[in-house]
């Protein structure tokens, strides 16, 4: 939130800088405090404007370490009892669904890969990184839609992402998951897309 004139502060230092002085003075006093505080407010913005800006992307990082420790910590209370799985996704497809005739709109990452969460305990960094998995071609919903040709298109994406064994999918690295995705997305519709 932007600074602002502390009303309240400014009416305490007229009142005093007024209290002993002419009533005819009191107007010129008031203007002269005010134009002050306004140049000073004016001044002291412009530096916290350059600071907020370079703040914002800290600010983005504390939060998205509080989410990530917050769920690291979620992930080992209930590892037995409701077991909860952290994973990446990649490619969202936006699609309009339609199963057992109602219609509805499906977003979803046609690949996931499961992630772990360590902490490093010097130096609480957290590492993000992928489990010794493969990763998922996410056509399930496609299948149950009864989508033609999905799940031909299933398994010719997992044919593919098992032949790339020494390329592992990874968001870093386009060319790791591209094909796969262009793949679903040609082959889904005759409209469809891979942006």
């Amino acid at each position: 939130m932007a600074p602002t004139v502390d009303e309240s502060a400014l009416q305490r230092r007229i009142n005093g800088a007024t209290a002993n002085q002419p009533p005819e003075q009191h107007e010129e006093i008031i203007a002269d405090l005010r134009s002050r505080s306004d140049e000073a407010l004016r001044q002291y913005r412009q530096l916290w404007e350059a600071w907020a800006e370079g703040e914002k992307p800290r600010r983005k990082t504390i939060s998205l370490y509080g989410d990530l420790f917050a769920l690291k910590h979620q992930v080992e209370a209930e590892e037995t009892a409701k077991p909860t799985e952290v994973v990446w996704g990649i490619g969202i497809a936006t699609w309009e669904m339609s199963f057992e005739s109602t219609s509805f709109p499906f977003e979803y990452p046609m690949l996931t890969q499961a992630l772990e969460i360590s902490i490093d305990s010097r130096s609480m960094t957290l590492e993000v990184r992928p489990r010794e998995t493969d990763p998922r071609f996410e056509m399930d919903a496609f299948v149950a839609c009864q989508i033609i040709g999905a799940a031909d298109i299933e398994r010719s994406g997992r044919e593919h992402l098992a032949r790339q064994n020494d390329r592992p999918v990874s968001p870093f690295d386009p060319g790791s998951y591209a094909d796969v995705l262009k793949l679903a997305a040609t082959n889904l519709d005759s409209k469809g897309a891979y942006q």
